[in-house]
């Protein structure tokens, strides 16, 4: 009987734990419950999120820095842990950082949902890999433009032009892509077979670091928000 009591105050207990980290999710987590991640690896989780109109969304960052990227237009309000409140306007390709620990609560106060893609990052920092190839960095380039930079990320938007050459470069950082508008882009590498791959408006992507080529868009309008991982 002592062993049956005991097994049932266990049961009990770790129910409430769950109850408690539920409470505990953040955004991404709280947005897709029941749902899988759309990247997940060693270096970053990747989930696709809406945000309702109304809807209000606790958010604590337990042990992971956030990266969030907007895809559509929205006004938000955000209130921090001591009941301070402010509103906010977020535009389409907004990338906003979030450090671990933070808790706050937002609330779509615009009548349309807010579409975004949140990037968790993981305790697997990966410094630069060496540039020996005598080519320049994927980034900056001609015509990108830099959003955000800190120790953790480099976030970059840029516009291909349909039978424009970027530079032949090298990616130095994985990156983590989240393409805009619909086109085929060709990547032709330094050595290897070229190859060409049909993005659509809303697509993730994680590509791994130590790659050498140029893209060309041979048709469409694309543009992306590129996140380079530190």
């Amino acid at each position: 009987m002592m062993r049956s009591n005991w097994m049932r105050y266990i049961a009990r207990t770790v129910f409430i734990l769950e109850i408690a980290g539920i409470l505990a999710l953040s955004r991404a987590q709280t947005a897709t419950q029941g749902g899988l991640p759309v990247i997940d690896n060693e270096r970053a989780t990747v989930w696709e999120t809406t945000l309702n109109p109304r809807e209000s969304v606790s958010m604590k960052h337990h042990g992971a820095d956030i990266v969030t990227l907007f895809l559509s237009d929205g006004d938000l309000r955000l209130t921090d842990a001591h009941g301070a409140s402010k509103a906010t306007s977020r535009k389409r390709g907004d990338v906003v950082f979030t450090r671990k620990d933070t808790e706050e609560k937002e609330e779509v106060t615009s009548r349309n949902p807010i579409k975004t893609v949140v990037i968790e990052l993981k305790d697997h920092s990966v410094p630069p890999l060496p540039n020996t190839t005598g080519y320049p960095l994927a980034f900056p380039r001609p015509g990108s433009k830099k959003v955000v930079e800190n120790d953790r990320i480099v976030a970059w938007h840029y516009t291909w032009t349909v039978g424009v050459k970027t530079p032949m470069h090298y990616h130095d950082k994985d990156v983590v892509i989240v393409y805009q508008g619909d086109g085929l882009l060709k990547s032709v590498p330094l050595t290897g077979s070229s190859e060409e791959n049909e993005h659509k408006t809303g697509e993730i992507r994680f590509n791994r670091a130590n790659r050498t080529h140029y893209e060309v868009l041979e048709k469409g309008n694309l543009s992306a928000i590129i996140v380079e991982l530190k």
